[in-house]
Formats: C-alpha cells, sequence, structure tokens
C-alpha cells in the first residue's frame, strides 16, 4: 500500500471513529444510563427492601359441606421459613410470630422448609433454636406442621424431634381429628411430594369416619392426587415464584405444573388449594413483586 493511499486509510477511520464517538454520546450513553437508571433502585428493591417486608394477607374462602361447627375457621398459614436466610434472623422470626398471634387464629400451620441450604449471604441455623421463638405461636386448636424439602435434605428425626420439643405436632403422612361444636374435621399432614415421601394411603389409614379433611402438606403437585374427601389442600414450597416481572410473569417456579399452582387459591372441580408465597427466599435471596406473607384464611361454607 501506498504511503498516500495510508494516509487516506488512516485519515478516513479516524473520522469514523470521532462520529461513531459522537453518535454514542447522543444516543447510547443516554440510552445506558436509562438503563442504570432502572437496574439499580429495581436491583436495591428486589434484594433489600422487598425481601425483608412483611405483609398479612387475609382471604375467604367458602367451601361446600364445610362442617357447621367449624364455620369461620380462622387459618394462619406460614412456610418456607428458611431462617437463617438474608433478611430471615431470630429478630425477624420474633416479628413473624408476633403478628402471627395478633390475628387470633383458631389454627396455625407450617408448611416447611425451615432451614436453608447454600443460599449466598446467609447463615444456617439449627432447628433447636429457631423453635425457641416458634414455641410461642398460639391458637385455639394448636400449632401443626408438615416437612418441607430442605427439611428432609437435613434429616427427617432431627427437624422433628426439634418441634415437637417444644409442642409443635409434626404430621408426616397422619391426621388428627379435630371437634367443635358437634362437628368433626379431620387434619392431614402429608409428607412432602418433591421429595417422595408422601404416603397417601398411610395418610387415609389414619382417617376413620367420613368428616372433611383440611390437608397440609409442602409440595402443592400433589393437589390433584388427593381424594374428594379432601375438601382443601393448603401448600407452599412455590415462593409465588419469587419473582414476577410485569409483562413475563413467573419465570421460575419449582414445580412440573408452571405457574398454575405457584401463589394463593386454585379451584378445579370439586378440589381447593391454596399455595402461599411463604416468608423467606432460597437459592437466590431476591423478591420482587412477591413479598413475604402471612396468609390468613377465614374458611366458611358455601
Amino acid at each position: 500500500m501506498s504511503t498516500s493511499r495510508f494516509r487516506r486509510v488512516r485519515a478516513w477511520s479516524r473520522w469514523l471513529d470521532t462520529r461513531v464517538w459522537r453518535m454514542g454520546r447522543r444516543y447510547y450513553l443516554p440510552a445506558i444510563s436509562i438503563i442504570l437508571l432502572l437496574v439499580v433502585p429495581l436491583t436495591l428493591w428486589s434484594v433489600w427492601i422487598e425481601p425483608d417486608k412483611l405483609t398479612v394477607k387475609t382471604i375467604t374462602i367458602a367451601i361446600p359441606n364445610w362442617p357447621a361447627g367449624f364455620a369461620s375457621l380462622k387459618v394462619v398459614a406460614l412456610s418456607d421459613l428458611h431462617v437463617g436466610a438474608p433478611h430471615i434472623t431470630l429478630d425477624k422470626l420474633r416479628e413473624v410470630v408476633q403478628q402471627a398471634n395478633e390475628q387470633q387464629p383458631d389454627l396455625i400451620v407450617l408448611l416447611g422448609d425451615y432451614v436453608i441450604q447454600g443460599i449466598p449471604g446467609g447463615q444456617f441455623t439449627d432447628p433447636d433454636t429457631f423453635v425457641e421463638i416458634l414455641k410461642d405461636l398460639k391458637a385455639s386448636h394448636g400449632v401443626y406442621a408438615v416437612l418441607g424439602n430442605h427439611d428432609w435434605w437435613l434429616g427427617e428425626v432431627q427437624v422433628t424431634r426439634a418441634f415437637e420439643r417444644v409442642g409443635i405436632r409434626m404430621l408426616t403422612n397422619e391426621a388428627v381429628r379435630m371437634e367443635r361444636n358437634g362437628s368433626t374435621l379431620w387434619l392431614a399432614g402429608l409428607g412432602d411430594f418433591f421429595t417422595r415421601h408422601d404416603d397417601l394411603e398411610k395418610t387415609m389409614r389414619s382417617v376413620t369416619s367420613p368428616d372433611p379433611i383440611l390437608a397440609i402438606t409442602h409440595t402443592p403437585d400433589i393437589f390433584l392426587k388427593l381424594p374428594p374427601q379432601v375438601v382443601l389442600t393448603l401448600a407452599g414450597h412455590t415462593h409465588g415464584g419469587q419473582v414476577n416481572l410485569p409483562l413475563l410473569g413467573r419465570r421460575v417456579v419449582p414445580s412440573d405444573y408452571g405457574d398454575k399452582y405457584a401463589i394463593g387459591f386454585v379451584e378445579e372441580g370439586e378440589r381447593r388449594l391454596f399455595v402461599t408465597p411463604g416468608i423467606g427466599t432460597s437459592i437466590l435471596p431476591v423478591r420482587f413483586r412477591v413479598p413475604p406473607e402471612i396468609s390468613v384464611l377465614t374458611i366458611t361454607s358455601k
């Protein structure tokens, strides 16, 4: 290449670089600034603010043939506490217990996943430690619990012993009979479907009358396998997806049914399910448009 041609190419390159830089300053830099102005506050909100919130959500569920003696039964459902996850300190757990008791429930159900494994920024907390706070939960018909997948991974015996030592009954594939105002209601606790610890046949053998069953379990996917005698199932596990993006929705839900049973009340034929989004976080300490929730259900007859 001749010297003159080289100079022309270099001059052209310099002109093009200058042009691109000017266009970048005019168009790209403002766009990048806008993106940063959106991303930074959204990140702060989803990592630091929303996961630290605590909401109380009330819902009334009407069920045909609900036992008259249990009319307006108030149930507080707590799930996925994940004690030791970011924001879920022992002081936070005390706040959860206080607000749950303030609802003056007839029944409190704990729907599993009390511990954590490997969440960034978290610190494992032994069940023997945090049950000393959970033992202050109060309900006229008692406090009952089931195990979640994280609890099974830690150890069924260890977690069950800790809970039952402080008077919280752990229901694993068994049912208990409740009586009120001349009516009978069964409370059945199913082992976790996600870790294949559910045993429906064993659970149903402990139900000795045709009265309605209120089922509690961790993973909602077992919902469609339950017999008609189960008039309502309460579950957790999904965290409501933890992130609910505008337009895109809940992109990550640990369920074979996608986001169908991710959160809230679902009715399919004669079957009814309520899934609480829970309190803590798992895998990543993030929540966006799915705040931690104490779910308060009032169950009436339709």
